[in-house]
């Protein structure tokens, strides 16, 4: 990915301030579905780093309650779920927003996964006896793991390989469909149910007025942003993108071609003390945009994202990626880019100590580079 050249630091802390990744949008304590929703949802294929993209965005001193509450509003609480959203990927949503969402991601990509479904041995026929199926299996508040659901459909006689790609594959279609959801987790196995008794409500609205609620809540949560940046955030068809941004009548350019929802609140103030973050891997602080020039160095580019789709976990100093972090067992090691923000120690170890409190480890820290 070609990035523009780097952007004011007003823009870079606007967009800090609307994914609560600076010191006065995390004082407040929205617990966490509260954070979901503020700062435009949270990719979740990896539901550790999930977990600890919303710890960094809420109250230091609630680090460890916020990770014990996040599978609580999922699978009690029901305030949040996991679902196949933005860039066909997993995302933690909330709930509420779920009917909407689907009635602008589905057909998308739906559409898109037909043909890895035949190369799977599900055609058209086969993908709606299989939902139909899947929605017998979850009926009466069942809940069932993606290998008990492979087990049962091919029970009720459908050709099923449970050691394949076909099961996790028919069951995104049936979550697509809004039949089924994810309803939690057992032994780290996501479990899901029937959709429609896990999470009744009203039906979606007009799906042009869903798009135009999906612009708002992005530039909402990322902006100063282009058209350009909500296409590559969403995934969706050029069609699809203009229709939605074609909703706004309250645009407020900030900086040429970079737009907010207004009215204009101006740019907070340069953070006094510096602002320290160890964001996870695929942090939506990086993935919202067409380009990251607001955070990453062009001579960093690669060391941040190698390829392949990773998006390594990032040493964040007033919003500039400054290095890159791992953990093994209780040694978190950061490695540290060369021209990169220097960083404040006292604010490194705290950072340090509020991840090591959402992993309820004593994390000691080294440092390379």
């Amino acid at each position: 990915m070609n990035d523009a050249p780097a952007l004011p630091d007003a823009v870079r802390r606007r967009r800090l301030r609307g994914q609560r990744l600076d010191d006065d949008a995390g004082a407040d304590d929205a617990g966490v579905a509260g954070i979901v929703r503020a700062v435009g949802g949270i990719q979740a294929q990896d539901m550790h780093a999930a977990m600890l993209g919303v710890v960094v965005r809420g109250p230091a001193a609630r680090a460890r309650a916020i990770a014990a509450e996040l599978p609580v509003a999922q699978a009690h609480d029901r305030t949040i779920v996991r679902a196949w959203c933005m860039r066909g990927t997993l995302h933690l949503v909330p709930a509420d927003l779920l009917p909407n969402l689907l009635t602008v991601f589905a057909p998308v990509h739906i559409r898109r996964g037909r043909r890895r479904l035949a190369a799977l041995g599900l055609d058209e026929r086969a993908c709606a006896r299989g939902v139909h199926l899947i929605a017998d299996v979850l009926a009466g508040q069942a809940l069932r793991t993606r290998g008990e659901i492979a087990t049962a459909v091919r029970q009720r006689g459908l050709a099923l390989d449970p050691r394949g790609q076909a099961p996790i594959h028919l069951v995104r279609r049936a979550c697509l469909e809004g039949v089924a959801c994810e309803a939690g987790s057992r032994d780290r196995q996501p479990l899901y149910g029937l959709r429609s008794e896990w999470f009744p409500g009203p039906p979606p609205a007009p799906r042009d007025d869903a798009l135009g609620e999906l612009a708002r809540w992005y530039l909402t949560a990322f902006g100063p942003a282009s058209c350009d940046d909500f296409a590559a955030w969403s995934g969706l068809p050029a069609g699809d993108v203009r229709q939605a941004w074609d909703h706004f009548d309250d645009l407020v350019e900030v900086h040429p071609g970079l737009w907010t929802v207004g009215p204009d609140p101006g740019a907070p103030a340069a953070p006094d003390p510096v602002t320290v973050r160890l964001a996870p891997a695929f942090d939506g602080y990086l993935l919202g945009y067409r380009g990251r020039a607001h955070a990453v160095a062009p001579a960093h580019r690669t060391l941040v994202h190698p390829g392949g789709g990773i998006v390594r976990p990032t040493l964040l100093v007033d919003g500039r990626v400054a290095g890159t972090w791992r953990i093994e067992r209780t040694r978190l090691t950061i490695t540290t880019f060369a021209g990169a923000p220097g960083v404040p120690v006292g604010a490194l170890d705290a950072e340090v100590a509020r991840v090591g409190a959402a992993l309820a480890a004593d994390l000691r820290l080294a440092m390379v580079g």
